[in-house]
């Protein structure tokens, strides 16, 4: 039976009006398909044009498109600069960071100036367009964010490799099972990279906190799901991470439903990389406050995590002794040296012997901070930066040490009531970085004799299982 011929012409014009999408997402500027740009390329190249930022990523590209093709018919298109090759200098996956005009870092002893160089023309330099609640991490040197909250709302599901200030590229992640597909786009959540694989779990995602297990694979540039046995974590947000002797542990974190009273945990897990099972560790009497607002690290076969007090009056730093015979127990480490002020939504990362926290949304008051401070293993002593080496006040950004400087990236900030002084003079960039051979209180390593300090000690997850 024939369709009326109405319909049949809505079907054309359907089919012509993708067949014009699919042609403005071919649109190619200096030899790079738009499809093939990271979002930050995008919105530079349509700030440079004058077109709004207010866009969803496929109307960016589409308006984007759409100027590029007019310029071409009006004979006044940039030339192309140059071709950028795919896996061309960058990490396997990745799109040569050299092409349309963005150039890479220099050698590693450039970090500083890289990551705190001048751009004027910057047009990601409004502190309103960052992302909040992603993860950064380091892999072979490089430094790499993974996912985050968009103003927009858009939950962010990319790999991006920074090599300088505002310089990022995508890494062209692929399924490895087209089944499955890639991890949803999430914040709040934990990222650990174990040899050439990072581990993502939980977060917010766009329709509830979650619970979920993925693995990236550097070397391979694919994403997978873990099929892992055990129960796991509950679904949660604002937890932390860390591993230690093959083991992935998570702790805190708090489960944020609309409509209803935020859950806190205080638990602690054990994801068996070797084994792929999730186990909840038992642990005696007191236990650090989780929830939000907890970090993790491990050191000597020690858990640390850093914590706010029950009251919210001081943050607190607790220990787990992993090698301890019989049930663990966690204890306060002393409190000696200068503590972090009360705060939550901060950055904190390894610097050798030392544990770097930085900035953070203050806790019981209106405030952002722009502070660092270190903790030291061999003398557990805490020690503030110079007050000189604060940047602008920021919460919810990411943060990892490399070749001796602390880069900071996005972030949200608090412009009408900075907590620690006038920032005027501070760069607000998305990018920034703190040189920590400079400023940092205690020596990047422990002193000669206490190697053995920085290896982690046996620990058997199935010793210490909960029920």
């Amino acid at each position: 039976r024939c369709r009326p011929l109405s319909t049949m012409a809505d079907i054309y014009d359907r089919a012509e009006e993708l067949n014009q999408v699919s042609a403005l997402y071919n649109v190619e500027i200096d030899g790079v398909p738009l499809q093939q740009m990271s979002t930050n390329e995008l919105a530079k190249i349509a700030a440079t044009r004058g077109i709004p930022l207010s866009h969803s990523r496929a109307e960016l590209m589409q308006a984007i498109a759409r100027d590029e093709q007019a310029k071409r018919r009006a004979g006044t298109a940039p030339q192309r600069k140059e071709t950028r090759h795919e896996n061309g200098g960058g990490a396997p996956g990745t799109i040569g960071a050299n092409a349309g005009g963005y150039p890479t870092s220099s050698a590693p002893g450039d970090v500083m100036e890289d990551f705190n160089a001048s751009d004027e023309e910057d047009m990601l330099s409004d502190p309103e367009g960052y992302l909040v609640g992603a993860t950064s991490m380091v892999w072979e040197d490089e430094l790499y964010t993974y996912g985050g909250l968009a103003p927009e709302g858009e939950f962010v599901d990319i790999i991006l490799r920074w090599s300088g200030k505002d310089q990022s590229t995508e890494l062209q992640a692929r399924a490895a099972n087209p089944d499955v597909g890639i991890p949803p786009g999430r914040y709040g959540h934990t990222s650990v990279v174990v040899d050439d694989k990072l581990y993502v779990f939980g977060g917010q995602g766009q329709f509830g906190c979650l619970n979920d297990l993925w693995c990236f694979d550097f070397e391979r540039c694919s994403w997978s799901r873990v099929d892992a046995a055990g129960e796991p974590p509950a679904a949660r947000t604002g937890h932390c991470a860390c591993v230690s002797n093959g083991v992935m542990f998570v702790f805190g974190g708090k489960d944020v439903r609309p409509g209803m009273d935020s859950v806190a945990h205080n638990d602690l897990y054990g994801y068996d990389l070797k084994e792929r099972e999730w186990l909840p560790i038992e642990t005696r009497w007191r236990r650090p406050a989780g929830g939000g607002g907890c970090a993790m690290t491990s050191m000597n076969g020690v858990l640390y995590v850093l914590s706010p007090s029950d009251t919210m009056m001081e943050m607190i730093l607790w220990c787990l002794q992993l090698s301890a015979q019989g049930r663990l127990r966690w204890t306060q480490v002393p409190r000696v040296g200068q503590l972090p002020t009360p705060r939550t939504d901060y950055v904190a990362t390894l610097f050798g012997a030392n544990w770097i926290v930085h900035g953070g949304r203050v806790l019981l008051q209106d405030g952002v901070l722009g502070d660092t401070y270190a903790f030291h293993f061999p003398t557990a002593e805490w020690g503030r930066f110079d007050p000189e080496s604060d940047t602008d006040p920021r919460f919810g950004h990411a943060g990892s040490a490399v070749d001796g400087a602390l880069v900071l990236l996005h972030g949200k900030r608090d412009t009408f009531v900075p907590s620690d002084g006038d920032r005027g003079d501070k760069d607000t960039g998305v990018c920034v970085a703190i040189n920590l051979e400079e400023w940092c209180t205690f020596p990047e390593h422990a002193p000669e004799g206490d190697g053995d300090s920085l290896v982690d000690a046996a620990f058997d997850p199935h010793a210490h299982r909960g029920r």
